[in-house]
C-alpha cells in the first residue's frame, strides 16, 4: 500500500466450521518502525459458524521523507477450533515522495542521474523518465474457498496493490463435478475496487441435500479486468458432503417352492451420489448348496440414485419328500455404505407329498387315571419320522392335576402310530372338569397336521367328589340340628325368664344381614336371600302353663310350648369347598314338675336344611351342587335344681329322615336314609352373689353322631361324629346411686373345644363392658368389647360396640332414639361360644365399622286406648350392606303388641332385597 493507506490482512479459515474459531493477532515491525510508518495493532478474530474469512487493517504513515518501501508483519497465535497452516502476513509500505526536477517532467529524458537517471523507479534514465510515476498495472487474483454443503463459500478477489483509480472485474459461477441449481446457487456480477481497495469477496451459496456423495467442485472466473491486469483469474470451490453414509439391509425371500428361483431383494436405505457396493454369498442352513439350491456370491453396484438390487438364488427340485428347508443370503464388504440386516433366510417348500402328523384328544379319565393320546402318521415312511411332544396348562395345572411330559417320538419306516401317557394327580380338591393339551412340533421327516394339539380332560368321580362334600358340610349341619333340639326350653327353665303364661315371644325384627360372615358366602346374588316363615319367628317361643296346681316353685304343674330356631351356615376359604345355606328347625314339648326341684319332658322336633356348595378348586370351572336335609326328632329332658342357685339338665335325641343331594356336574339327584343321634348334659347357676355382686358360670358338653346312606345310596356311607364343650362365666356388679342412676361394669371369660369330624379346636373367648342406667331420665349409655383368640395363640376376632338409648316417656309414650355403632366383630359376647364353631375363619375383609341407628314417637290414638309408636331406622355395615326400616307398633295394655314393618336392604354384590313383616304377641 502507498504510504498513507490502510493496510488490510485477510485472515482465511478453510473450510469453514461447525463452531466457533478464535485467533489473536499482534503486528511486528521489520524496516518499518511501529508508529513512525504504521500504527501497531492487536487483538483477537473471532469467526462465527459458516464464517470463512475476516480483515485485519493497519493505518500506515504518510511523511515527506524521501525513502525505500519499508515492511512489517501480522503474526497468528493461540489458535481455538482450528490449526494455524501460515501464521504470518507481511505488508509493503511504498513511498509516495518525488526523487527530483529531472523527472518532473521529462521534457528531454536528458538526466544525468540525479535529475532522471534512476533506475526507472525514478524516472527511467533518459528516454522515458517523463512516466516517472511506474506505468505497471496492479494484479487481479481470485482465492480458492472450501464450504459444508449448505454454507456460503466466500472467495477473496485481491489487487496487488493499491491504486489511485477505479479497478472493476467480472465474475460467474462455472459447473465441475458440483453443478448449479443441485449443489450450488449460480452467481455473477461484477466487482469494483474504489481507490485504495485492495480485496472484495465473491459469496456463493451451495445446496443442501439428503443423497451421500464424495466431495464436489465448481469453480468462479474472473474476466473483462478495467484498470488492473489478470494474474489468478480461477477459484475453485470445494462443497463437502455433510449427509451420514446410507445403510444396506437385504429382506428374506418368500418362500417358494423347490425349483423355483428364491429373489431376495438388497435396499439402500437413501440415494448416494457416489456407486455403493457390497458383496453377497449363499450360506447353508437346512438347506445344502448343490443338493438344494445353487450356491451364488458376487457384487452388487448401486448407481448414484439407485436404491434397491435384487439376488437371486436358483433352488433345485428332487424326488425326495422332506420338510421346509432355509438357507441365507449374507451381505458382506460394503463400501461408502455401512450394514444395517446384512443376512436373509429363504424357505425351499418340498413339493413331494410328505406324510403329515397329528394327535387325538385323549378319553376323559377320572383324577390319578393316565390320560392316552395317540400320534398318527398320515403314511408310512421309507425313513425315521421324529416329532417332539409337550404338555401344556389349561384349567388343570402341571404338579397339581397332572405330571409335566415333554420328550420326542420317533416313527420306523412302515410305522405310522405312536402313544403318549400323561399321568393324572388324585387331590382333595372338590372341582370341575379340568383340561390340558400335549403340543406338537419340530417334526423331521414329515409335515404337522392341522391338529397339532390335543385336549385331555380330567373329571371327578361323582362318588369321590360326594363324599369330599360330606366331609366338609355334615359335620357343621349335624351340630346345628344336634345342639339345639330344647335350648329354647331349657334355657327359659333355668334362667327364670319364662313368658307369662299364654303369650308368643317373637323376634323383634328381621336381621339387616343373616349371615355376617360376608366373606363366606358366594359372590353370585345368592347371598341376598329372601325371609323365610322360619327367620320371622326366629327365637320365639310359645308357652301354656296349667294354673289348677302351683309348684312350690310358682310354677305350673304342666306345661306346652313350642319355639321356632333359624341359623345361617356357611364355609369355605382355602378349603375343599365353599358352601352357603340354612337351618330351620321347629320345636314342639310338653313338660311337668315331677317334683319341686324336678323338670321332665319330651319335646318333638321338624328340623330342614338347605345348602348349595361349590368346589373351592383351582379349576374355573367348578363343580357345584345343592345338599338338601329333612329331619324328624324326639328329645326327652331332665333339669333338676341341685342348689337353690344351681341347676343340671340333660338330654338324649334320635332323628331320622332323608339326605338329598344334587350334583352339578354329574347331573344326578342322589338321596339316602339319614339318622341323627345326640347327647348333651348341662351346668347354669349362680356362684356367687354377694351385694350387688353376681358370678354366674354355664357350661355343657355334648355327643352326636350322623349316619348316611344306609340303604344302598349311590355315594358311599358317611359316619360323623362330633364333641363339644363349652364353659363360660360372666361377673357384673351393679351400683345405685342416690341419685337413682346405677352403674354396672360385667366382665365375661369363655373356653370351648369342638372335636370329632369337621371343625376342631380349642378358643379362648374374653369380653366386658360398662352400663350407665338414668331410668328416672330414660337413659342407657352402654360400652362393650370382646377378644378371641385360638390355641396356637393367633388373635381371630375382636371387637368394640357402644349402644345410646333414649326413652323418657311412660309407657311408650313420647319420643325415642338407639344408636349402635360398632367397630370389628362385637356380636353377643360369650353367648357366641354356643352359636359358632370354634375355629370358623375370619371376615376375609379386615373388620369394619357398622352402626345401627332407631328413632320412634309414641301417642295415644284411640282415646287413651293402646300407644302407637311410629318408627324409623338405618343398619349400616361398613361398603358390605345398607338396611332402611320404616314401621309402627301398637301396643295395648301388655296383653296384646302388633307392629307392621317395610326394610330394604343392600348388600354388595347381591340384589336388594324388600320385605314386609307382620309381627304380633299375645298374653292371656
Amino acid at each position: 500500500m502507498t504510504e498513507g493507506d490502510e493496510a488490510r490482512f485477510e485472515v482465511r479459515l478453510t473450510p469453514s466450521s461447525s463452531r466457533t474459531v478464535t485467533v489473536s493477532y499482534a503486528t511486528m515491525g521489520d524496516t518499518a518502525t511501529e508508529d513512525a510508518d504504521y500504527s501497531a495493532q492487536s487483538g483477537m478474530l473471532t469467526f462465527a459458524v459458516g464464517d470463512t474469512m475476516m480483515t485485519i487493517s493497519v493505518p500506515t504513515a504518510d511523511d515527506t521523507d524521501q525513502e525505500s518501501d519499508e515492511r512489517f508483519t501480522v503474526v497468528l497465535s493461540g489458535p481455538s477450533g482450528a490449526a494455524v497452516r501460515d501464521d504470518t502476513g507481511e505488508g509493503t509500505i511504498i513511498d509516495n515522495d518525488d526523487a527530483g526536477d529531472a523527472g518532473d517532467d521529462g521534457d528531454d529524458g536528458d538526466g544525468d542521474g540525479d535529475n532522471g537517471d534512476g533506475d526507472g523507479d525514478d524516472g527511467g534514465g533518459g528516454a522515458g523518465g517523463g512516466d516517472g510515476d511506474d506505468d505497471r498495472f496492479p494484479e487481479l487474483s481470485i482465492a480458492d474457498a472450501a464450504v459444508d454443503e449448505g454454507g456460503r463459500a466466500g472467495f477473496v478477489v485481491s489487487l496487488s496493490e493499491a491504486g489511485d483509480e477505479t479497478v472493476t472485474v467480472a465474475y460467474a459461477t462455472a459447473d465441475g463435478t458440483a453443478a448449479a441449481g443441485s449443489d450450488y446457487t449460480a452467481a455473477s456480477g461484477t466487482l469494483r475496487f474504489e481507490p485504495g481497495e485492495m480485496a472484495k469477496t465473491v459469496t456463493v451459496t451451495t445446496l443442501d441435500d439428503e443423497t451421500s456423495e464424495s466431495a464436489e467442485t465448481f469453480t468462479v472466473e474472473l474476466s473483462a479486468p478495467s484498470g488492473a491486469a489478470l494474474a489468478d483469474g480461477t477459484a475453485t470451490g470445494t462443497i463437502t458432503d455433510d449427509d451420514e453414509a446410507p445403510t444396506l439391509s437385504i429382506d428374506d425371500a418368500a418362500a417358494v417352492v423347490e425349483g423355483e428361483p428364491a429373489a431376495f431383494t438388497v435396499r439402500l436405505s437413501a440415494p448416494s451420489g457416489v456407486a455403493v457396493e457390497a458383496s453377497y454369498a449363499t450360506m447353508d442352513g437346512t438347506a445344502a448348496a448343490g443338493a438344494d439350491y445353487a450356491a451364488a456370491s458376487g457384487t452388487l453396484r448401486f448407481e448414484p440414485g439407485e436404491t434397491a438390487k435384487t439376488v437371486t438364488v436358483t433352488t433345485l427340485d428332487d424326488d425326495t419328500p422332506e420338510s421346509e428347508e432355509t438357507f441365507t443370503v449374507e451381505l458382506s464388504a460394503p463400501s461408502v455404505a455401512t450394514l444395517a440386516d446384512g443376512a436373509a433366510t429363504g424357505n425351499i417348500t418340498d413339493n413331494d407329498a410328505l406324510p403329515t402328523l397329528s394327535i387325538d384328544d385323549a378319553a376323559a379319565v377320572s383324577e390319578g387315571e393316565p390320560a392316552a393320546f395317540t400320534v398318527r402318521l398320515s403314511m408310512p415312511g421309507t425313513a425315521e419320522v421324529t416329532v417332539s411332544y409337550r404338555t401344556v396348562d389349561g384349567t388343570a395345572q402341571a404338579g397339581l392335576d397332572y405330571v409335566a411330559a415333554d420328550g420326542m417320538l420317533r416313527f420306523g419306516p412302515g410305522e405310522t402310530t405312536r402313544a403318549v401317557a400323561v399321568a393324572t394327580l388324585t387331590d382333595e380338591q372338590v372341582e370341575g372338569v379340568e383340561e390340558f393339551t400335549v403340543e406338537l412340533s419340530s417334526p423331521s421327516g414329515a409335515a404337522l397336521a392341522d391338529a397339532t394339539r390335543a385336549t385331555g380332560t380330567i373329571t371327578d368321580d361323582a362318588a369321590r367328589r360326594i363324599g369330599l362334600v360330606n366331609e366338609v358340610v355334615l359335620p357343621e349341619v349335624g351340630r346345628a340340628l344336634a345342639f339345639s333340639a330344647v335350648r329354647c326350653r331349657i334355657d327359659q327353665v333355668l334362667a327364670g325368664t319364662a313368658p307369662a303364661n299364654g303369650s308368643l315371644v317373637p323376634t323383634p325384627r328381621l336381621p339387616l344381614s343373616p349371615d355376617q360372615r360376608a366373606g363366606r358366602r358366594r359372590e353370585d346374588g345368592a347371598g341376598a336371600r329372601q325371609p323365610t316363615l322360619e327367620q320371622a319367628f326366629d327365637n320365639s317361643l310359645f308357652l301354656m302353663q296349667s294354673q289348677e296346681q302351683e309348684g312350690a316353685d310358682g310354677g305350673g304343674r304342666f306345661a306346652a310350648w313350642w319355639c321356632a330356631d333359624h341359623q345361617n351356615l356357611g364355609g369355605g376359604g382355602p378349603r375343599s369347598v365353599n358352601w352357603d345355606g340354612d337351618v330351620s328347625s321347629w320345636h314342639v314339648g310338653a313338660d311337668a314338675r315331677v317334683a319341686p326341684g324336678l323338670l321332665a319332658g319330651v319335646s318333638v322336633s321338624r328340623s330342614r336344611g338347605a345348602f348349595d356348595y361349590r368346589g373351592a378348586g383351582r379349576s374355573g370351572d367348578a363343580a357345584e351342587g345343592a345338599y338338601e336335609l329333612g329331619l324328624a326328632s324326639i328329645h326327652p329332658y331332665l333339669a333338676w335344681s341341685v342348689l337353690p342357685d344351681l341347676d343340671v339338665w340333660g338330654t338324649a335325641g334320635h332323628a331320622w329322615g332323608r339326605l338329598q343331594i344334587v350334583d352339578g356336574q354329574a347331573g344326578a339327584f342322589l338321596t339316602s336314609p339319614a339318622t341323627l343321634d345326640s347327647g348333651m348334659l348341662g351346668v347354669s347357676g349362680r356362684l356367687l352373689t354377694r351385694g350387688a355382686t353376681t358370678w354366674r358360670l354355664r357350661g355343657e358338653w355334648a355327643l352326636a353322631q350322623m349316619d348316611v346312606a344306609r340303604a344302598g345310596a349311590a355315594f358311599e356311607a358317611a359316619t360323623v361324629n362330633m364333641r363339644r364343650l363349652r364353659l363360660g362365666t360372666e361377673v357384673s356388679h351393679e351400683r345405685v346411686y342416690a341419685s337413682g342412676v346405677s352403674l354396672t361394669p360385667w366382665g365375661e371369660l369363655g373356653l370351648r373345644h369342638d372335636g370329632g369330624d369337621g371343625e376342631t379346636g380349642a378358643g379362648l373367648e374374653l369380653g366386658g363392658g360398662l352400663r350407665y342406667l338414668d331410668r328416672e331420665a330414660g337413659l342407657t349409655v352402654e360400652g362393650h368389647g370382646r377378644w378371641l383368640t385360638v390355641h396356637r395363640g393367633t388373635l381371630r376376632e375382636w371387637g368394640f360396640g357402644a349402644l345410646v338409648r333414649y326413652a323418657p316417656g311412660a309407657g311408650g309414650r313420647g319420643p325415642s332414639l338407639s344408636l349402635m355403632p360398632s367397630w370389628g366383630e362385637t356380636a353377643s359376647g360369650v353367648q357366641r361360644l354356643w352359636d359358632r364353631g370354634a375355629t370358623d375363619p375370619l371376615l376375609r375383609d379386615a373388620p369394619g365399622a357398622r352402626l345401627e341407628a332407631q328413632f320412634g314417637y309414641g301417642f295415644t290414638p284411640f282415646k287413651g286406648a293402646g300407644v302407637l309408636t311410629p318408627f324409623g331406622g338405618v343398619s349400616l355395615a361398613r361398603e358390605v350392606a345398607r338396611g332402611y326400616r320404616l314401621g309402627g307398633r301398637l301396643a295395648v295394655g301388655r296383653a296384646a303388641t302388633v307392629s307392621l314393618e317395610a326394610e330394604r336392604r343392600e348388600r354388595l354384590a347381591a340384589a336388594r332385597v324388600h320385605a314386609l313383616m307382620l309381627l304380633g304377641a299375645v298374653q292371656f
